[in-house]
């Protein structure tokens, strides 16, 4: 029995000298030498080395070197639960043992010793047998995938050079079937092509669906999304691979690889797969690229000129135009509706101003609550040339229905159509779509920037403006005005409402009385809550007539609607271009005006810097 270094010595002196051949691209030599070497350094009674392929998974038999005769078995598949000691202890005789060194290269191999049961290889030699054959193997594996690497990189250029000669489709789906039937004769293809694809009868060719549950096929994914989709299918027990034809400005259409049973594709042939694809995809792309030219270079710049003035910091109206008429302009689509949707809420639907006057229509809101339940469910682009095949509530026939999708949330959906059959292209489709993913983020933040801004603005209670808000009107106006009038509100014994009914009724009455006040404004006049049950009212460009008559009508008004009834005390001021004064002064007046109100008895209006008279000063 060789000793431990003695074993060392020999491993390392054989595996060297192996490594010495290994670019005369023996392989079949190689495993015979390593079989036989490692069978009398180990003095099995018989060793094999087995491979795994990972196209089947199976296990075939390398090489094998025995003294008396052949033991192991051509080939075997292990089971998943299966161990490689018991799968392979069937293959010798009882009066035998096996051990199995599996290797963690990526050749997935195994080394399999048989001795006989009363002799077994020292642990230390086996130890010494697999550090030492890692290391060799690594050395053989990675030269071997860069044997094949080069082979694929010198198809792939080959490939490349031939088809950037040819200048027609038909030339290059001809020789595309040529390269097929080289590297994959045993495996059947066709090709899935779009709508607006000339359909050359090369190979076996169906049209790309894209619209309805047809989107939802592994093929229209891989259209779709431009990456690469498997499909096991499970009736015909066979394996599909879809692989987009990609160019640098699109996907063309797919090429479909059907495997048959039990068949795997390892990670390194769909990679070369997808840029056998690729190299497909740009010759299609630059055969088509004179015919499209004009439209794409007009495409990319009316995208970067949209998509600088949604970068403007455009409010959310001036957004909602912009999409509508750019849309249209792209599409010449004859109805155009912006949607948004409270999806987190209620999943309620509003289709905003600035939207064709269709959806404004009663038929044209019943569609829209269609498009809006089936977006919810789906989430995904609704594109079809024949809607009444879906559902006959609208003439339209072309739809064009995209989603403005936010952190995966739909908040929104652009919807297209025109009365002609297939009226939208899927390059439409595609442009439309890009421009409506800019615009998501656009919508977002003109929403965001709405609702904080009013939040910031607005009393939450009465849903008037804030008094910080209109201190700025008053004070920006003073500036730049003719002149202004200044209204206070105060709820007569708001404290004895509140003691009698409760807070939650006083808080009842404020909404009351400021829906009320609303209602008497109109076109730059503004009201807030000035505090507590105190509201003002600043009417821009007009004077204490002005003023004297909303404040009269809104106290009348308030007297005969409230409930529990309440009454109002008002004090009025006002300024001029002409007489020096300030917000602060007039803000002063204001407040001493409805004092006095309030001390005389209430229910009055109160004109400030007026001498106090029934004619003049109060009015009842």
């Amino acid at each position: 029995m060789i000793n431990k270094d003695g074993v060392h010595i020999n491993i390392k002196q054989l595996y060297f000298d192996l490594t010495l051949e290994l670019t005369d691209n023996l392989q079949r030599s190689f495993y015979d030498k390593l079989a036989d070497g490692l069978q009398k350094i180990t003095e099995a009674s018989s060793l094999a080395i087995y491979q795994c392929d990972p196209w089947t998974s199976c296990y075939f038999k390398r090489a094998e070197s025995f003294i008396a005769e052949e033991t192991f078995a051509d080939q075997f598949v292990m089971d998943e639960n299966e161990s490689a000691q018991s799968a392979i202890q069937n293959m010798v005789s009882p009066e035998e043992r096996i051990q199995v060194l599996q290797t963690e290269v990526d050749c997935n191999g195994l080394i399999i010793a048989a001795t006989r049961v009363n002799e077994d290889i020292k642990q230390d030699t086996w130890n010494i047998v697999a550090q030492e054959t890692e290391k060799l193997l690594r050395v053989f594996v990675s030269r071997n995938e860069a044997e094949d690497d080069k082979r694929k990189l010198s198809f792939l250029f080959n490939l490349s050079a031939k088809l950037n000669g040819l200048y027609t489709k038909a030339e290059i789906l001809q020789e595309l079937k040529h390269a097929l039937e080289v590297t994959y004769p045993e495996f059947s293809y066709e090709l899935l092509l779009s709508q607006d694809f000339e359909a050359v009868g090369i190979l076996p060719v169906q049209l790309i669906a894209y619209a309805d549950d047809m989107t939802k096929r592994v093929s229209s994914q891989a259209f779709m999304t431009g990456d690469i989709q498997i499909e096991n299918r499970w009736n015909d027990r066979t394996t599909c691979i879809y692989a987009p034809l990609r160019g640098d400005q699109g996907v063309y259409g797919v090429l479909k690889i059907v495997a048959g049973e039990n068949i795997h594709f390892p990670e390194d042939e769909l990679s070369f797969v997808s840029r056998f694809s690729n190299v497909v995809g740009k010759a299609i792309e630059n055969a088509s690229l004179y015919e499209r030219s004009n439209r794409l270079v007009n495409d990319l710049k009316w995208m970067n000129e949209v998509t600088q003035q949604l970068n403007s910091n455009l409010e959310l109206e001036d957004i909602v135009t912009l999409v509508r008429d750019r849309t249209i302009e792209v599409s010449e689509a004859t109805q155009l509706g912006v949607v948004f949707i409270n999806e987190s809420y209620d999943q309620s639907f509003q289709v905003r101003p600035g939207s064709t006057d269709y959806f404004f229509s009663e038929q044209g809101t019943v569609f829209v609550e269609y498009i809006v339940e089936t977006m919810l469910q789906e989430k995904d682009i609704i594109f079809t040339g024949d809607m009444a095949s879906r559902t006959d509530l609208t003439a339209y026939c072309s739809v064009m229905a995209i989603p403005m999708l936010q952190g995966g949330k739909l908040e929104g959906i652009i919807i297209a159509m025109h009365e002609a059959s297939y009226h939208f292209s899927l390059d439409t489709l595609k442009l439309v779509q890009s421009f409506i993913q800019h615009s998501s983020l656009a919508f977002s933040n003109a929403l965001l920037k709405a609702e904080l801004e009013k939040t910031v603005i607005t009393d939450y209670l009465t849903q008037l403006y804030t008094r910080s808000y209109v201190d700025e009107k008053v004070i920006s106006h003073m500036d730049s005005g003719e002149c202004g009038a200044l209204v206070f509100f105060d709820i007569d014994n708001f404290k004895q409402v509140n003691d009698t009914y409760g807070h939650h009724i006083g808080d009842e009455v404020l909404i009351q009385v400021a829906q009320i006040i609303e209602r008497h404004l109109t076109g730059e006049e503004i009201a807030c809550r000035w505090g507590g049950e105190e509201i003002a009212v600043y009417l821009p460009e007009s004077g204490i007539k002005e003023g004297l008559e909303i404040a009269k009508s809104i106290r009348e008004q308030v007297a005969k609607e409230s409930e529990p009834t309440v009454t109002l005390s008002c004090g009025i001021a006002s300024w001029t271009q002409n007489t020096p004064d300030s917000a602060r002064a007039l803000f002063a007046r204001s407040d001493q005006a409805l004092y006095q109100a309030k001390q005389t008895g209430k229910n009055k209006v109160v004109l400030a810097n007026q001498p106090y008279d029934t004619s003049h000063g109060l009015v009842t």
